[in-house]
C-alpha cells in the first residue's frame, strides 16, 4: 500500500477564537504503509492475521481491515527494530520490534520482499521520531503532517551503518545486563569504539567518538539503559558529545536490517492442491501440471506471485484475511489461514477460470450496504465463483494479471498434451 493521507475522526484541531467544539477542524493524518501481517499474541501466544497501519509515531493494528478502532497501537518513540530475526526460527519472514518499555512484537510478513518493506518504513519512522527529539521545536510531534523537514542524511554514515551491521564482520551483537534487565542484539560503546579503529574508519578514540555521535544524532543507534541515557538526555541538545565510550554504556541500532542472502520464502508443496472448498477437478489437470513444470524447467516452489487478500466464504459468507499463494505452473491458487502456513486451507481451480473486476454491486447485493472495494472474482470451470478483495487497485489489477496468465498458460499445455495423447 502506498503512502497516502486520510481523515481521522479522532483528530481535531481547535482553532483559538470564538469556536465551540461542533466546529473543531478535521487533521489529516499521514498513514505511511498499510496491509496484513500475521501478529503474536502476548497472552495466549497465538498468530492472528491484523490490519496493519502504520503512521508517524506510531503502528497501530486492527482485528479487521474495517475495524474503526484498533485492536493495539505501538507508540515508536525509542522502538527498536531486528529484520530478519536470527534467533527466531520457528517462522520465516518475521520482524521484531522491541518498544521502549522492552515488549517484544512479532510480526510475520507474507514474503521476503514484504518483510524488507515493512521493516525500511518503520525503521525511518523510529529515526525520524529520534531525530525530531533533538530539533529545538516543542510544538512539533509525531503525528504532525507538517512537521519540520528532517536533517539531511550523511551518506557515509549510512553505508557506515551497513558495514557496521555485516553478520560476519560487522559490530558484534549480543545480550547486556544494565540495572537488572537485559537487552538483546546490543553492543557496549567501547566495542564500537575498537571496530571503528579495527577497520581503519577513524586513527583515534575521540574521532570514533565523534563520529559515532553523529550516528546518535541522526538516529542510527539509540541509547540503551541507564548510563547511556542518561549522558544522551543530558547533552543531545549541547556540543558536549552524548556517546559515551565505556562497557556499561549500551547502544542499539534503531533499525538492525544486516544484509544477507535471501532468504527461501514459505516452501509448501502442493500436496493439499485438491482439497478445494467445492470443487474436485485439480486432479484431472496433473498431467497438463507436471508438463508445464518440466517444459518451463522450473519447480512447483517457484513463487509468482503472493500475498494477503480478503476473501468471502462461501458457507457462513463473512470475510477473512487470507494468504494466497500463486505458483509457476501450479493448477490452482493456494489459500492459508495465514497464522498457520503448514497445510493449505484450500485451493482454487485455474484451468479455463476467467478472472474479472468487479465494477458494480449487481450480483453481490449485500454488498452494496457495505465499504467493499477492489474486488474481483475467480469463476472456475464448474461455475464456482470465489469473491476476493485487495488493499488496492494496483493490487487488485497485479492479481488479476498473474492469475489471467497462469490460467491462460495452464490451457495451452493442456491442448498441447492433449494432442500428444491423440497421436499416441
Amino acid at each position: 500500500a502506498t503512502c497516502n493521507i486520510e481523515t481521522s475522526p479522532t483528530a481535531f484541531l481547535t482553532l483559538p477564537g470564538d469556536f465551540t467544539a461542533m466546529e473543531a477542524v478535521v487533521v489529516p493524518r499521514l498513514v505511511l504503509k498499510e496491509g496484513f501481517l500475521v501478529k503474536k499474541g502476548h497472552v495466549r501466544h497465538n498468530w492472528r492475521t491484523r490490519w496493519f497501519v502504520l503512521m508517524p509515531g506510531e503502528l497501530m493494528y486492527y482485528r479487521q481491515k474495517t475495524d474503526a478502532v484498533p485492536a493495539g497501537v505501538v507508540e515508536l518513540g525509542g522502538c527498536a527494530l531486528v529484520c530478519p530475526v536470527p534467533d527466531y526460527r520457528k517462522r520465516p519472514n518475521v520482524i521484531r520490534l522491541t518498544t521502549v518499555d522492552s515488549r517484544e512484537f512479532l510480526l510475520q510478513a507474507p514474503d521476503c520482499e514484504t518483510r524488507d518493506s515493512w521493516a525500511e518504513k518503520i525503521g525511518d519512522a523510529i529515526r525520524q521520531l529520534e531525530q525530531d527529539k533533538t530539533i529545538a521545536n516543542p510544538m512539533v510531534t509525531g503525528n504532525d503532517i507538517h512537521c519540520v523537514p528532517r536533517p539531511s542524511v550523511d551518506a557515509h554514515n549510512s553505508e557506515l551503518i551497513t558495514a557496521m551491521q555485516d553478520p560476519d564482520a560487522g559490530v558484534p551483537l549480543g545480550e547486556h545486563k544494565c540495572r537488572l534487565k537485559t537487552y538483546k542484539d546490543c553492543f557496549a560503546g567501547c566495542e564500537l569504539i575498537e571496530w571503528l579503529l579495527s577497520w581503519s574508519f577513524v586513527t583515534s578514540r575521540e574521532d570514533g567518538c565523534r563520529l559515532a555521535n553523529s550516528l546518535l544524532n541522526e538516529a542510527y543507534i539509540q541509547p540503551v539503559g541507564g548510563l547511556s541515557k542518561d549522558s544522551f538526555k543530558k547533552n543531545s541538545h549541547t556540543r558536549k558529545l552524548a556517546f559515551v565510550d565505556g562497557v556499561g554504556a549500551l547502544y542499539r541500532f534503531s533499525a538492525l536490517t544486516p544484509a544477507k542472502p535471501v532468504e527461501r520464502c514459505f516452501s509448501t508443496l502442493t500436496r493439499a492442491m485438491s482439497s478445494s472448498d467445492s470443487d474436485s477437478d485439480c486432479n484431472r489437470h496433473s498431467a497438463a501440471f507436471r508438463h508445464s513444470v518440466e517444459q518451463s524447467g522450473g519447480t512447483v516452489e517457484e513463487i509468482v506471485r503472493q500475498g494477503f487478500l480478503m476473501k468471502k466464504g462461501h458457507r457462513r459468507h463473512n470475510w477473512k484475511a487470507r494468504k494466497f499463494v500463486l505458483r509457476r505452473g501450479a493448477v490452482g491458487l493456494l489459500y492459508y489461514r495465514g497464522s498457520k502456513e503448514e497445510e493449505p486451507m484450500g485451493s482454487i481451480p485455474l484451468v479455463e477460470c476467467t478472472v474479472e473486476e468487479v465494477q458494480r454491486c449487481e450480483g453481490f447485493p449485500a454488498l452494496s450496504k457495505s465499504r467493499h472495494d477492489h474486488l474481483f472474482t475467480i469463476r472456475t470451470a464448474s461455475g464456482v465463483i470465489y469473491l476476493l478483495q485487495a488493499s488496492a487497485k494496483e493490487e487488485m489489477l497485479a492479481w488479476i494479471y498473474a492469475i489471467r496468465n497462469a490460467s491462460e498458460r495452464l490451457s495451452r499445455t493442456e491442448s498441447s498434451v492433449d494432442g500428444i495423447s491423440d497421436q499416441g
